[in-house]
């Protein structure tokens, strides 16, 4: 099965949306990206050797680590992103 990043990106998006608002509600500054295979950076992060092994990897600060000041400066939003071949062919 073969399909192109929009259509991934729809999809995402999509899936998103559904997630129940309890949810979405704390997910807050993040950025949702797609690439198609991790790269050697992605991997060393998270101990993996094969990039076919991982499917997404989160950047940032998780919510139980932000203080009282967080977004009190402008903050660069945290970062999920899929490998989308990882996952289509799983």
């Amino acid at each position: 099965m073969t399909i192109d990043k929009e259509d991934f990106e729809s999809i995402a998006d999509e899936i998103f949306h559904t997630l129940p608002e309890t949810i979405r509600a704390k997910i807050d500054n993040v950025h949702i990206v797609v690439e198609d295979l991790p790269g050697s950076e992605s991997l060393k992060k998270v101990g993996i050797r094969s990039n076919n092994m991982l499917l997404g990897l989160y950047e940032g600060i998780p919510l139980n680590r932000r203080g009282t000041a967080y977004g009190m400066y402008p903050v660069v939003p945290d970062k999920i992103t899929l490998f989308k071949k990882n996952i289509v062919y799983v």
